[in-house]
């Protein structure tokens, strides 16, 4: 659909997020719906990057190859299964480093006594426990940033060529995905008791982020794709490494069994956690969304 549409969705985008991050400033949202939201969205990853995003990578890659014939060499690497893997390998562990150095350190071991968060939030609490609560949530806030980022790549590689399916399959996605993101950003940042401006910030950081990343991407694929080919293979290589990024967020950060290694809510209320067969269910649906979507909205080519 080309820049317009990305420059489009990419604005939509970034004031939805900011809005629905915004939501639990003034509103209490329920723990279980949004639990609920961020399983089905979890699906929508997973379906995206096996069923939609590494598949359209794979093909665009070897349509470069097979539009300038077996002599097109774009990198070092002259085969394509190679650049597969090393694309999809990349794109996994990029999020993996960003993940772990961007962790916040554990909290010290004590016998007993108040948890850090209480200390940090009781008047008689210490300006270094205040300040490790800080650096937690902006640890927080770091690592979902870069995701977001990484989401902006998935769109804005999407973006090159005429398959106007895809891109509309990948938005979607995203969007479902950034919600919960977006509010669990926010609900966490609350927790550990960060003024409500510095909190607006960091959700517009983490808001802009996506939009960011696919304008980048597009306007990096553009100038390195000085030829048609060149501009194919450098499109599929991106969507390929998005794709490994989506399959880590969605199977790492979280998990699929259920045990999220992304960012706590820390409630006074104990979470309800969903039944085995709600959670299976929509992660289900999730998965198959984005096929289905792929298939009513045409391939585009």
């Amino acid at each position: 659909m080309g820049f317009t549409a990305l420059f489009i969705m990419s604005a939509v985008m970034g004031v939805s997020s900011f809005a629905v991050g915004s939501l639990p400033l003034t509103f209490t949202f329920s723990h279980h719906r949004l639990k609920m939201l961020t399983t089905y969205g979890m699906g929508l990853l997973i379906g995206a990057a096996l069923a939609v995003i590494i598949p359209e990578g794979i093909e665009t890659l070897y349509s470069s190859i097979g539009a300038n014939g077996d002599s097109f060499s774009p990198t070092p690497f002259s085969d394509p299964g190679r650049v597969i893997a090393i694309s999809l390998v990349l794109g996994f562990s990029v999020m993996l480093f960003v993940e772990q150095l961007s962790a916040p350190p554990p909290p010290p071991k004590t016998i007993s006594g108040p948890s850090t968060f209480d200390m940090a939030t009781s008047p008689g609490g210490s300006m270094a426990n205040a300040a490790q609560s800080h650096t937690k949530a902006f640890s927080a806030t770091l690592a979902l940033v870069i995701h977001s980022f990484a989401d902006g790549i998935a769109l804005g590689s999407s973006s090159i060529g005429d398959n106007s399916g895809l891109e509309l399959v990948v938005f979607l996605a995203i969007m479902v995905h950034k919600a919960p993101a977006s509010l669990g950003l926010c609900t966490t940042l609350l927790s550990y008791n960060e003024p409500r401006v510095r909190i607006r910030q960091y959700i517009f950081a983490f808001s802009a982020a996506a939009p960011i990343g696919a304008l980048v991407t597009y306007g990096v694929v553009w100038t390195l794709g000085n030829a048609a080919a060149n501009l194919q293979w450098w499109a599929g290589v991106a969507l390929l490494f998005s794709g490994g990024t989506f399959l880590y967020v969605a199977t790492v950060i979280q998990d699929v069994s259920g045990h999220s290694h992304g960012p706590t809510i820390e409630d006074d209320e104990p979470a309800e956690e969903l039944g085995v067969s709600t959670r299976l269910g929509l992660l289900v649906v999730g998965m198959f969304t984005p096929l289905v979507l792929s298939m009513l909205v045409g391939h585009g080519h």
